[in-house]
């Protein structure tokens, strides 16, 4: 069964988290937007697609001539995916029509997105086949595992001069940044990539130990947090980490210094 809401909303307003906290009781909230793709520049929409891996659906003649064909419901699937590796990795509008069969419904209160590879999954394949920025990644976490600064700092501006980005000496302290960034590569490997004796088993109490709690690396609370929604969201639920996070971003708004991060 399926039914459906139409809301108004402006550039001002956030339409995605007042009515999902409505609509969580077995029901799947999805937003679908006209053929007009101005509108996925607003920053009301925004809200909606970045929060979904990128994902948003869309429904116009040419979906609606091969629903009625079908005589079953069709939507126009629209993600923002990486772009080649070696021209920056800018995110690019790609896009398909899709039965509810193609769809990842997910649990109550979930977004519904595809049933494809999410974001970080197209990148991990295109960094797998490029020889290169895959060899140079591995010397990067193996010097992170390491606490090696300088090599760490060798891989890093090595990746950068391919794909972009900026460079090692720009993201602050060497040993502060080498210790947070083994932190996320943790989370995202989920295998100890820092220097450490607390086990992986202990994943919350590492991410607070190595980077939430210490000053100097609370700048990358927001790295963070991208990173455990995509690939550790169990790690979120944790209140200790949640709170932390919570308290870091609120001490680091409006700093200009965390705006490369």
């Amino acid at each position: 069964m399926v039914g459906h809401k139409v809301g108004l909303s402006t550039d001002a307003e956030t339409p995605s988290d007042g009515l999902h906290r409505r609509h969580t009781n077995d029901i799947r909230l999805c937003w679908v937007i006209s053929g007009d793709r101005s509108q996925l520049d607003r920053r009301a929409f925004k809200d909606i697609y970045l929060r979904n891996d990128g994902q948003i659906f869309a429904v116009d003649d040419e979906v609606l001539d091969e629903a009625r064909a079908a005589n079953a419901p069709r939507l126009r699937l629209m993600r923002l995916l990486p772009g080649p590796l070696r021209e920056g990795l800018r995110p690019q509008w790609r896009e398909r029509i899709v039965t509810p069969k193609e769809i990842d419904w997910g649990r109550p209160g979930d977004r519904p997105r595809s049933k494809g590879d999410r974001f970080d999954g197209y990148l991990e394949k295109l960094v797998q086949r490029d020889t290169a920025v895959s060899h140079l990644r591995r010397e990067f976490y193996s010097a992170l595992t390491d606490c090696n600064q300088d090599q760490a700092g060798v891989s890093w501006d090595g990746i950068a001069s391919i794909v972009g980005g900026v460079s090692w000496s720009a993201l602050g302290d060497p040993y502060d940044t080498v210790r947070a960034l083994g932190v996320l590569a943790t989370v995202r490997r989920n295998e100890l990539t820092v220097q450490t004796k607390i086990e992986m088993s202990n994943l919350p109490h590492l991410v607070n130990s190595l980077l939430l709690e210490p000053k100097e690396r609370r700048s990358w609370s927001r790295a963070l947090r991208s990173l455990s929604e995509s690939w550790r969201p169990d790690l979120l639920a944790v209140p200790s980490v949640a709170k932390k996070i919570e308290r870091n971003l609120e001490d680091a708004h409006g700093d200009p210094g965390n705006e490369l991060l």
